[in-house]
């Protein structure tokens, strides 16, 4: 059988029914056999992939379940929740191992070192905790943000962690003790997210104050401001050697920068409103960026020289992605068509024509060969490249949020915004991965219950109703609407 004949029998596998409530995480075992869904109905349920079959109902939170983890043998999960608590599971048999106590508010946040022998959680109580997986005793309490933990971050050896907050700093912590080693200062608005390099020596911050920071993890030392941007940030690449930083921001302006120095290499202008996704070539010689202004751009790092203009799309550009040869670029946007072209010229090879609605995210095989597209019509589509031909459409979903890949790209995983099943597809087994991950939740107010829950004022800011956008744009917590 061909290859676009085997897509092309694409079929549904499981519809992974159980949930009563929204399905708000999922995570994989390392052997791709077992997926693992979260709650909005206070549950994780256990699957097996091959069948689609229910193992276990993980029962025992009193609130809903807002993050899971797989320990690093594959054994154990652990879940985050709404109750305070989270809590070890032994996953052949779903029997509760230990529940970890002692946050006092929500846990949004979990990860397991990669010994698997401790976790760390991160709260809206201000704290990180650190605990022992083995028997549920808490190690130590990260203590010292003043407003909620945001995100957390591990460095490749285990040894520190870090952890960014609203209260607009980022604090780099022993993990073997808990002892704070440094509080990385300077940003004037929440820390919102954290990136640690692959040598474990740098820690990049990001921040509603319109910066990025470079920080020497040893020292806690401020390396670099990522300073010249005058609007929000709102996408950030990094090139393959990892020597040089790109973002782009709602200044209508795309930025590269020098990772060893923070010095600004290049601002790139011609996008004629703010720029929303980018991209790096594979050999790090060119960025492509999508903007509001409806066209893609592709640009020259070394010199900052635009090189070629993106035109075709009547809506703008949500999404950019670039082949692994480097040789093309695909675009996706919020006029519900997909775009290919050939990046040396300009000149646009298809138009993939399918989705009713928005297209939110793209992604490229690494052979090349297909690509992937989630879209707000509530399906996710697999295109030819070489062809423009459509392979696959899998429907059934609302929104899409998320999609994942078996580790042996067997299986592709589609979540959606608002229903209650995660669904499971059989893809060509000989195919390469077709996504790592691509989420993408939208962002809306909360209640005034809530707000007080997460300590935050009860009144929303005048504008969060009329525009029906929650203040804070947390999306990353899949906090589930209480009205």
């Amino acid at each position: 059988m061909s290859l676009e004949a085997a897509l092309r029998a694409l079929l549904e596998m499981a519809v992974l029914k159980g949930h009563t409530g929204a399905v708000t995480s999922v995570a994989l075992t390392p052997n791709g056999g077992r997926l693992i869904t979260g709650s909005g109905d206070n549950t994780a349920q256990v699957w097996e992939l091959a069948t689609g079959n229910q193992l276990a109902v993980l029962r025992g939170h009193t609130d809903a379940v807002t993050s899971v983890a797989v320990t690093p043998d594959g054994a154990s999960v652990v879940t985050g929740s709404d109750d305070m608590t989270a809590r070890l599971w032994e996953l052949a048999t779903g029997r509760q191992l230990a529940v970890f106590k002692g946050h006092d508010g929500p846990v949004m946040s979990v990860a397991v070192t990669a010994d698997g022998t401790r976790l760390i959680t991160g709260s809206v109580d201000r704290t990180a905790r650190i605990w022992e997986l083995a028997t549920g005793r808490q190690l130590a309490v990260l203590k010292g943000h003043t407003s909620f933990v945001t995100s957390i971050a591990v460095t490749p050896d285990g040894g520190r962690l870090i952890t960014g907050s609203v209260d607009c700093t980022a604090r780099v912590w022993e993990l073997a003790t808990g002892k704070e080693l440094a509080v990385l200062q300077g940003h004037d608005g929440p820390v919102m997210s954290l990136a640690v390099t692959s040598e474990g020596g740098r820690l990049i911050t990001a921040s509603w104050d319109n910066t990025l920071r470079v920080w020497e993890l040893a020292r806690g030392k401020e390396l670099a401001v990522l300073m010249g941007h005058t609007q929000a940030v709102t996408s950030v690449a990094v090139t393959p050697d990892g020597s040089r930083l790109v973002t782009g921001s709602s200044d209508k302006t795309a930025r590269v920068w020098d990772l060893a120095t923070g010095t600004e290499l290049a601002v790139l202008k011609g996008h004629t409103d703010g720029v929303k996704s980018a991209a790096v070539t594979p050999d790090g010689s060119r960025l492509v960026t999508g903007s509001f202004d409806e066209t893609a751009r592709v640009w020259e790092l070394a010199t900052g020289t635009q090189l070629v203009v993106l035109k075709g799309h009547t809506k703008w550009v949500s999404s950019v992605a670039v082949t692994p040869d480097g040789t093309r670029a695909i675009t996706g946007s919020g006029d519900g068509t997909v775009r290919v072209w050939e990046l040396a010229t300009g000149i646009q090879l298809a138009v993939l024509k399918g989705h009713a609605d928005r297209v939110t995210s793209v992604a490229v095989t690494s052979d090349g060969i297909r690509l992937i597209t989630g879209s707000e019509d509530k399906t996710a589509r697999v295109w030819e490249l070489a062809t423009g031909t459509q392979l696959a459409v899998l429907k059934g979903l609302d929104t899409i949020n998320s999609v994942a890949v078996t580790s042996d790209s067997a299986r592709l995983l589609v979540n959606g915004s608002s229903v209650n099943a995660a669904q499971v597809w059989e893809l060509h087994p000989y195919g390469q991965a077709l996504i790592d991950r691509a989420k993408r939740m939208a962002p809306r107010c909360l209640t005034a219950e809530q707000r007080h829950r997460y300590h935050l004022p009860t009144p929303p800011p005048r504008w969060c109703d009329t525009m029906q956008k929650w203040p804070y744009g947390l999306a990353s917590w899949r906090l589930q609407s209480t009205q």
